[in-house]
């Protein structure tokens, strides 16, 4: 169980990615096709494993209307917040850097907990179709 005082840390975290990660349209909105794959993230996890998600996400030949990589990002840039770095920028190397050193040390989750705190803070946005 997550506590209250953790989950308002999450939260700011992840509002401070998305203001940090270009997700952000000119309108201080954001795609709606983000909700949706940031929601789809930590079920993915779940069902295909850590490292197969990664590599659909960051996968350049997608079909998605939306760059999914920037959800790994995301996630990285959660991850060095919360390990008390004020100006991160996320990336996808990183993040992979980070799941092959600490595979046995409870990254898997963590990047389930930074997802599941993405899913309502995104939704504070305003979310619009994509074109």
């Amino acid at each position: 169980m997550i506590s209250n005082e953790e989950k308002k840390k999450l939260f700011e975290h992840a509002n401070k990615a998305i203001k940090a990660c270009s997700i952000l349209n000119d309108d201080n909105s954001i795609n709606a096709s983000y909700n949706s794959q940031i929601a789809a993230f930590p079920v993915s996890i779940a069902f295909i494993g850590l490292i197969p998600t990664i590599r659909h996400y960051n996968n350049p030949d997608s079909e998605a209307s939306i760059n999914k990589s920037k959800i790994l990002e995301l996630i990285d840039s959660m991850y060095l917040y919360d390990n008390k770095n004020d100006n991160p920028q996320g990336s996808v190397e990183h993040l992979c850097d980070l799941v092959e050193k600490q595979s046995d040390n409870g990254i898997r989750e963590k990047i389930i907990k930074y997802a599941l705190a993405l899913k309502p803070v995104i939704r504070t946005y305003k979310l619009v179709k994509d074109e």
